[in-house]
């Protein structure tokens, strides 16, 4: 009895992953004539992390610094269009997430297939458990850009898995968020490529961080609130006193339009010109 029990708490946990995509390969979302009838391959191939920078040499060390596995291209015309499609399968759903938000740009349309997607005039990308897709059009077309969405639903539909959820203490503010511009930053490179302003806080942290920047309103008043997780409190103070220019505090500060507040292994920091902002944040972090 106890080893059919084992054996079917097995099979869940086994289904389970497959449902949320922990346990897919990239093959899962290679393109075929059946699922494209008429399609015309001009180039497939796939590349892990010793070989890709052979594919996007100058770039790969982004993809490597996030968590890459492994990732497949597929060139094609179909329909009359050709496409160029991008599927990269990270380490996990963040490490998807971020590298969407740091190549996402000029968004026209947003969370039309998925939570977290991006709709511009030439590309559809998606970030999706730990997949991240880029379909390219090469014509431009609006008729092109309708049938990149089609070969995206077909490749997000055959990937099973669930959308990246935000950290819980982002969640729980009391803010509209703009999720179509936050940024999930992890590690230099990524620093340099998307917060280079802000390059200089972490230049003598030890430990490996994650940093959430995005634009936030409340009561019309416009800001920017960045969240960060560090490895260490010592690290969390070094932060704070490039930031601050003063140790690290207990309660929230207020300095040269900035608001900081520490918790833990966490740093809240929202910059805004609209003083009623700042307030409005000073007092939500004294509540935490």
């Amino acid at each position: 009895m106890k080893f059919a029990f084992r054996f079917a708490a097995l099979a869940v946990v086994i289904s389970l992953c497959g449902t949320l995509g922990f346990a897919q390969s990239i093959s899962h979302v290679e393109l075929d004539a059946k699922a494209l009838p008429g399609v015309e391959f001009t180039r497939q191939g796939t590349y892990d992390g010793n070989s890709l920078w052979g594919y996007i040499n100058g770039g790969a060390d982004l993809y490597l610094e996030y968590g890459f596995s492994e990732m497949m291209v597929q060139d094609f015309t179909w329909k009359g269009f050709k496409f160029k499609v991008d599927a990269y399968l990270m380490s996990d759903s963040a490490a998807a997430f971020g590298i969407f938000s740091v190549n996402r740009y000029s968004c026209e349309k947003s969370s039309e297939l998925t939570k977290w997607d991006c709709l511009n005039p030439y590309q559809y990308q998606a970030a999706y458990g730990r997949l991240y897709l880029s379909i390219v059009s090469l014509s431009g077309k609006p008729e092109a850009l309708v049938v990149a969405t089609d070969v995206a639903k077909i490749i997000l539909e055959r990937y099973k898995a669930e959308p990246f959820v935000l950290p819980s203490k982002i969640a729980s503010l009391k803010a509209d968020i703009s999720l179509n511009e936050v940024k999930r930053i992890a590690g230099p490179l990524a620093m340099q490529n998307s917060y280079p302003t802000a390059e200089t806080y972490f230049s003598d942290v030890a430990g490996a961080y994650v940093l959430y920047k995005m634009p936030v309103t409340v009561n019309g008043n416009v800001g920017t609130l960045v969240y960060a997780e560090l490895a260490s409190a010592t690290d969390l103070a070094l932060v704070w006193k490039q930031l601050a220019q003063k140790e690290l505090a207990t309660e929230p500060v207020a300095i040269d339009g900035k608001v900081l507040f520490a918790s833990g292994n966490h740093l809240f920091w929202v910059s805004s010109d609209s003083s009623e902002l700042l307030q409005e944040f000073a007092t939500q972090f004294a509540a935490k």
